[in-house]
C-alpha cells in the first residue's frame, strides 16, 4: 500500500535548528509516522470492530473527467482529471466502528473504504471530512487523525491535515476518522516558539552612570546593553560594568571580552557552565549561554593604555538545542538548562546537519525519548553525566528539573509512538515554518566596550603662536595672487584667526600679523606656510581671545592627528549626527577617518572634545569603522 504526503517544509539556518511541515499529509508505511504507529502501545491505538453501513455508492469515472462525490456522514471525495487510468467505476462503502474507551486515539464517526472496478488510480484521491457527522464532531483543540488498517490487519494513525481535515491517498483499505485530545500546554509549545521568533524583549531598567573613561558601541539587535559604574566594596576599585541582556526569546551565545574583573550570569550555576564548556569545547570564562531575556554582567577596570573590549552574540546548534528543549519542557530558564544539558549533549549530533528536515525530526525524537529514558533510569543518567562532565560538573538538580516536565514528556512520548515525529512536530510546532524564516535572519553581532587608558588621560592644551614660537622663521613662502583674500576663520575663532583664499586653495586656520599670515600645516609637526600682503577687511574679525577659543586640531594617544574641517560633511550616525573633521596618521594611516560630535556636548574653550571623569583628560569621537564611533583619548589639543 502507498500513502502520499504533500508537504511544504520551511527550514531556517541560525536559531532553532529544527524544522516543521506546514501542510502534512501521508507517506507509506516506510515513513517515520508508520514506523511510530507500528510500535504504539495497545492502550494508545484502538483495535476497532468495523462494519459496513448502508448501500454501496457507485460512481462512473473516466480519465478525462474530474472526480467528485459526496459521501453522507463522511464528506467529499475529489480527484482532478487524469486521476483514473481508464473508464470504470468507483465503489464507496461507509464504515461504522466500535472500540473500547480509554485509548489515546478516539474514534469520531463514520469511516470510508473505496474499491475500483475496471480502472485504477494514476494520482491520489482527497478525502475531506467536512460532514457534520465526521469533521463537525472534532473537539476544540483536538488533533484530527485517521485510523488506517494496514495490509497486515493492524491499525496505524495518520495526522489529517488542513481545515476541514483531509487525507490524500492512493490506497483505500478502511480509513476511520478520529482525533487525539491535546492538552492546552501543547498549543503553548507552538505559541512560545512563535513568540521566540517574532517578539523582542523589553530592556531592563538601566541607571546608567558608567565611568567617563568607558563607552559602548552596539552593532547588533540581538542584545540590549547597559553600562554602569561598579565599585569594589573592599578595594574601592572602580569598574566599568557592561550588562548584556538578550533581545530574543531563545538561547544565544555571548562571547565575553577577556580581562574582566568579574563575570556573572543570571539563572546559571557554576556546575552548568563548567559542564557545558567541557562538552562544547568553549571557554567557561569567555563563552556564555544566555536564555531568552537572560542577562550577564562583566566588569572591567580602567587600563593604562586604551583598549577596545570586543564582545559577540551568536547562535549555533548548541543554543538551538537548548531552545528546542526549553519549548518542549516548558520550564523556567534555570530548570531548562539544568534539565536539558545531558539530553542536549546526548542528541546534539542530530543537529549538526541542520537545516535538513531529517535533522529536525531526529533531534525532536531523540530529545523526547532520551528525556523519558533518563527519568526511567536516573542512576544510569547520573553515571553518564559524570562520565561526560566530571564529578564536579553535574548535579542531581538536573533530574529534579527534568521531573517537573514529566507529564509533558510522557504525553509527547505517546504521541511519538502513535503519529511519529513528523506528526508531533506538525501538531505541536505548527508555527515553526514562519517562525524559522524570521529566526534565520539573525546574524552574529558585535558590540564593544571602549576603555580609555589612564596613562594617556592627561590632555595638554596649547595656544598656537606661530609668529613667536619660531614657526615663522621656518615657514615656506607661499605665492598669493592679486585675487587672494582672507576672512575670519571658522575653525580658530580668535581675533587673529583667518581663512585665506589663495588662488583655488583654502587655508584655515591662518594667523595674522598685519597683512601677513602663517597658515597651519596638514600635520602640526609640519611646515607652516607664509603669505604676505593678502588684503582683508580690517573691521571684519573674530572676537575670541587666544587661549579661550575652540580646539582646531588634536593629537590622539594612539599617534593619530585630527583636524577640523568645514562644510556639510558626510551623513551623521546614531548619537553623533555632526561632522567635525578628519583623522589620519598613527594606526589610521591615510584613511581619513571621520571626527564626529553629538548634540549637547559643551562649548568653548574645549569644543569639540568630550570630558571624562578626570578633569585633565579629554577624548575625541572618531568613527573608526562605518557607523562605529569610539571616544579616543587626546594628549594634545591646539587652539
Amino acid at each position: 500500500m502507498q500513502v502520499v504526503i504533500v508537504a511544504a517544509v520551511a527550514v531556517a539556518v541560525a536559531v532553532l535548528a529544527v524544522a516543521a511541515v506546514s501542510v502534512l499529509r501521508h507517506r507509506d508505511a516506510g515513513d517515520a509516522q508508520a514506523t511510530g504507529a507500528a510500535t504504539a502501545a495497545a492502550q494508545d491505538v484502538p483495535d476497532p470492530t468495523v462494519r459496513a453501513v448502508g448501500d454501496p455508492i457507485e460512481v462512473p469515472v473516466a480519465p478525462e473527467q474530474p472526480f467528485s462525490v459526496v459521501v453522507p456522514d463522511v464528506g467529499h471525495l475529489t480527484a482532478p482529471a487524469g486521476a483514473f487510468a481508464s473508464a470504470g467505476k468507483v465503489v464507496l462503502r461507509r464504515l461504522a466502528a466500535d472500540a473500547p474507551d480509554g485509548s489515546l486515539v478516539e474514534l469520531g464517526g463514520t469511516g470510508v473504504d473505496v474499491s475500483f472496478s475496471g480502472t485504477s488510480l494514476r494520482s491520489p484521491i482527497t478525502i475531506t471530512f467536512d460532514d457534520p457527522a465526521s469533521g463537525g464532531r472534532l473537539p476544540a483543540g483536538a488533533l484530527p487523525v485517521m485510523l488506517h488498517q494496514a495490509s497486515g490487519g493492524g491499525w496505524e494513525t495518520r495526522v489529517a491535515a488542513g481545515g476541514p481535515p483531509q487525507l490524500v491517498t492512493t490506497d483505500f483499505s478502511p480509513n476511520l476518522f478520529g482525533w487525539i485530545r491535546m492538552p492546552d500546554w501543547v498549543k503553548g509549545i507552538g505559541d512560545s516558539i512563535a513568540d521566540y521568533a517574532t517578539q523582542r524583549t523589553d530592556p531592563r531598567a538601566c541607571p546608567g552612570g558608567a565611568p567617563k573613561w568607558s563607552s559602548v558601541n552596539n552593532k547588533t539587535t540581538l542584545v540590549h546593553l547597559c553600562a554602569v559604574t561598579n565599585t569594589d566594596a573592599s578595594s574601592k576599585a572602580v569598574r566599568a560594568e557592561l550588562q548584556v541582556q538578550s533581545n530574543r526569546r531563545f538561547f544565544q551565545w555571548v562571547n565575553v571580552a577577556p580581562g574582566a574583573d568579574y563575570l556573572w550570569v543570571a539563572d546559571e550555576q557554576d556546575w552548568f557552565r563548567m559542564a557545558l564548556a567541557k562538552v562544547s569545547k568553549r571557554d567557561k570564562n569567555r563563552d556564555v549561554l544566555i536564555a531568552g531575556n537572560g542577562w550577564l554582567t562583566a566588569g572591567y577596570r580602567q587600563p593604562e593604555q586604551s583598549q577596545a573590549k570586543a564582545f559577540n552574540a551568536s547562535l549555533d546548534y548548541w543554543s538551538a538545542g537548548f531552545s528546542v528543549g526549553g519549548a518542549i519542557l516548558g520550564l523556567d530558564p534555570r530548570d531548562t538548562v539544568q534539565g536539558s544539558l545531558l539530553i542536549v549533549v546526548q542528541c546534539a549530533d542530530k543537529l549538526r546537519t541542520f537545516p535538513s528536515f531529517d535533522s529536525a525530526k531526529d533531534f525532536v525524537r531523540c530529545f523526547i525519548e532520551q528525556s523519558l529514558t533518563n527519568l526511567a533510569n536516573p542512576d544510569k543518567a547520573f553515571s553518564q553525566a559524570v562520565d561526560l562532565f566530571g564529578e564536579a560538573g553535574y548535579s542531581t538538580e538536573a533530574e529534579q528539573s527534568l521531573r517537573k516536565a514529566i507529564t509533558r514528556l510522557r504525553f509527547l512520548g505517546r504521541l511519538l509512538k502513535v503519529i511519529g515525529v513528523a506528526g508531533v512536530i506538525t501538531s505541536t510546532f505548527s508555527q515553526l515554518p514562519d517562525a524559522f524564516s524570521q529566526w534565520g535572519r539573525d546574524q552574529p553581532g558585535a558590540f564593544t566596550l571602549q576603555l580609555s587608558g589612564s596613562a594617556a588621560s592627561v590632555t595638554t592644551f596649547r595656544t598656537v603662536d606661530p609668529w613667536r614660537d619660531g614657526s615663522a622663521g621656518k615657514a615656506a613662502a607661499g605665492q598669493a595672487d592679486a585675487d587672494s583674500s582672507c576672512i575670519p576663520s571658522e575653525l580658530a575663532s580668535r581675533r587673529d584667526g583667518f581663512r585665506c583664499f589663495i588662488g583655488n586653495d583654502i587655508y584655515d586656520p591662518c594667523f595674522a600679523s598685519g597683512s601677513d599670515y602663517l597658515c597651519a600645516p596638514l600635520t602640526m609637526s609640519g611646515t607652516w606656510t607664509k603669505f604676505t600682503g593678502v588684503p582683508r577687511d580690517a573691521g571684519f574679525v573674530n572676537d575670541g581671545e587666544p587661549g579661550r577659543t575652540d580646539v582646531f586640531a588634536v593629537k590622539l594617544a594612539n599617534g593619530a592627528e585630527c583636524h577640523r574641517r568645514s562644510g556639510s560633511g558626510p551623513p551623521g550616525v546614531p548619537g553623533y549626527p555632526y561632522w567635525v573633521g578628519g583623522c589620519s596618521g598613527g594606526p589610521f594611516g591615510d584613511a581619513g577617518l571621520i571626527w564626529r560630535i553629538g548634540d549637547g556636548t559643551g562649548s568653548a574653550p574645549n569644543y569639540p572634545l568630550y570630558p571624562t571623569d578626570d578633569p585633565k583628560s579629554w577624548t575625541a569621537a572618531v568613527e573608526t569603522a562605518p557607523g562605529k564611533v569610539e571616544r579616543l583619548p587626546v594628549i594634545l589639543a591646539w587652539r
